[in-house]
């Protein structure tokens, strides 16, 4: 009777184990890819990757997972973005630090994290960098399995909750707070993207900010980049004047501001997701140097013409 007592509550001991490692979580393991969406040969890269998540937050379903969808779904329901979808490839890869969140460098908070992001890039405290860009570029070449090529682009959303995000200009990369306490996080992953890959400048502008550095200063003398600025105020001369005045587009004018500066640079519309989230599209002309950069990057012929057929306007 007590041996039979002993194997029932051994054949129980092993079933409630079993059950507990039936349990067990599914975890992304560090550095396992994963592609969203459609993916085919010869497209322009988006290589998404995650800094300061931790161990529990690659969780299969959990927070890395649900930032990268997030931010996937963002960019490809946003115009041009996702006119073009077909043109990019989306892959993750997931990423385990030791420690949760990014350095807090000016208040002295260090993490050890596999990307060592932090914020206070170029001495501002929610400009998001890192101060191991090769480990950036080993990550992203080892998704693709070559060296990294203009045509492949870099996300990087730390899990964070302070608000920031920075693209340093014609880097390829674009960093946001992924885990930021606003509803906006996943818009700012698009702004940021708006600067890495459309080469956008911002359109905000700070107050009694005002623009005085020469004429000629290429930002805005080449139409190839910052198109969405300029520092004419006539409407004949600035980079978008052909929006000006057509049918669908009333919202396209010259409105000072922009750049972060107050006066002096000017924008094309009122509000557009390079000035704020109050409108989280690109305005006309911000959607036209993305297309343009699409075709280019893809070595497509291209045209104005052809852009106005294809836009959807976002209305």
């Amino acid at each position: 009777m007590r041996k039979s007592i002993i194997a029932i509550l051994f054949i129980g001991f092993l079933i409630t184990i079993s059950k507990l490692s039936f349990c067990q979580p599914e975890i992304h393991q560090h550095g396992e890819v994963w592609n969203i969406g459609d993916f085919g040969e010869d497209r322009i890269n988006i290589i998404y990757m995650g800094d300061g998540f931790t161990k529990k937050d690659l969780v299969k379903g959990h927070m890395y997972d649900l930032a990268a969808i997030a931010c996937y779904n963002r960019i490809f329901s946003t115009e041009p973005f996702k006119t073009y979808r077909n043109y990019f490839n989306f892959q993750v890869i997931y990423l385990e630090s030791k420690d949760e969140g990014i350095d807090y460098g000016d208040d002295g908070i260090i993490k050890t994290t596999v990307l060592n992001c932090g914020f206070g890039n170029f001495g501002k405290q929610r400009n998001i960098g890192s101060s191991s860009d090769d480990k950036i570029i080993f990550y992203a070449e080892k998704v693709l399995g070559r060296e990294k090529s203009p045509k492949d682009f870099i996300i990087v959303g730390v899990n964070d909750k302070k608000y920031g995000g920075f693209a340093p200009w014609e880097s390829n990369v674009a960093y946001y707070s992924a885990a930021a306490k606003t509803e906006n996080r996943d818009v700012n992953a698009l702004h940021e993207f708006g600067h890495a890959f459309g080469l956008l400048a911002d359109e905000y502008s700070f107050a009694k900010r005002y623009y005085s550095l020469p004429e000629e200063f290429y930002l805005y003398k080449n139409t190839e980049s910052a198109y969405n600025i300029s520092y004419h105020s006539d409407p004949k001369k600035v980079k978008w004047s052909k929006f000006i005045g057509l049918p669908g587009y009333e919202d396209i004018g010259v409105f000072e501001g922009g750049h972060t500066y107050e006066k002096g640079l000017y924008r094309p519309t009122k509000q557009s997701i390079m000035r704020g989230f109050k409108k989280t599209t690109f305005n006309a002309p911000s959607r036209y140097q993305i297309y343009n950069r699409i075709h280019s990057l893809m070595g497509k012929a291209c045209s104005f013409e052809d852009f106005l057929k294809n836009d959807k306007n976002n209305k």
